[in-house]
């Protein structure tokens, strides 16, 4: 299995460095899908990097915008498709960095969806970050890694057949999926915390499952990416409780969940 400790560290490191080095964390010709803004696009939306010059030029621009920008990991989650075993790692962080209209160090949570190639580069990305909706620094927003929550080894395929069964019933009944899958207490946040980057993931009457487009979980920890008939659009992230509940839940990217299982 690739470190993707080192691997997380070493790319934050290098995204918190020249463009040069951001570059090199991924093959030759990878493609990078970008939601919202991440301070070097024009603003919120959604893009496409296809090849490491495209991704080396855009690392370029956004050194420009926010020349002392620095990416801290927070937590990450890491599993292998069990139909073609592609590594994907799932990465939450907080990027900081003073824009040159600002006087005072900026943050704002982000988060990263890697598929790995077998050396341990990056294939595939997608990285969801709002700059616009950044806020100030302070201790609130900067806090302390989240490491994942408690629980057994399972295999990718219970990750995968367990969100299988949440999205169906989610379909049929919100509050039945609220009453079955939810713990009585439960935290959901939508980070960054204003309005999404993307405001809709699905079409109207289209089925939730129809929008998972991959699936990563370890220990207490899943993740699942929700694409729509443009691309990747949200990511979520949930916790789960001894009795398999989900206890937490942050999402990042467009509203995907019916109404009925928000707070």
């Amino acid at each position: 299995m690739i470190d993707d400790g080192a691997q997380v560290a070493g790319w934050a490191h290098a995204w918190s460095g020249s463009a040069d080095d951001l570059a090199d964390a991924y093959v030759a010709d990878a493609v990078v899908v970008l939601v919202g803004d991440d301070g070097a696009s024009a603003g919120p939306g959604r893009s496409v990097l296809a090849g490491r010059d495209a991704i080396r030029t855009h690392a370029a621009a956004g050194l420009y915008h926010v020349p002392d920008r620095a990416v801290a990991p927070w937590r990450s989650v890491t599993g292998a498709d069990p139909l073609t075993g592609a590594v994907h790692v799932v990465t939450e962080w907080l990027f900081t960095g003073r824009a040159a209209e600002d006087l005072v160090t900026m943050a704002v949570p982000g988060v990263t969806w890697w598929r790995l190639d077998a050396a341990g580069l990056v294939a595939e990305e997608v990285r969801i970050v709002a700059w616009p909706r950044r806020r100030i620094l302070d201790d609130e927003v900067r806090g302390a890694g989240r490491p994942l929550a408690d629980g057994p080894e399972r295999s990718q395929r219970w990750y995968r057949d367990f969100v299988a069964r949440l999205t169906e019933v989610l379909d049929f009944d919100p509050e039945l999926a609220r009453q079955a899958s939810y713990a009585a207490a439960v935290t959901v946040q939508d980070a960054p915390g204003l309005a999404s980057p993307l405001p809709v993931v699905r079409r109207p009457g289209e089925p939730l499952a129809a929008v998972v487009g991959a699936v990563a979980g370890e220990r207490g920890t899943f993740a699942v990416r929700l694409d729509d008939g443009d691309g990747p659009a949200a990511v979520v992230l949930a916790d789960l409780d001894d009795d398999d509940r989900i206890v937490v839940e942050r999402r990042h990217g467009g509203t995907w969940w019916p109404t009925g299982t928000g707070p």
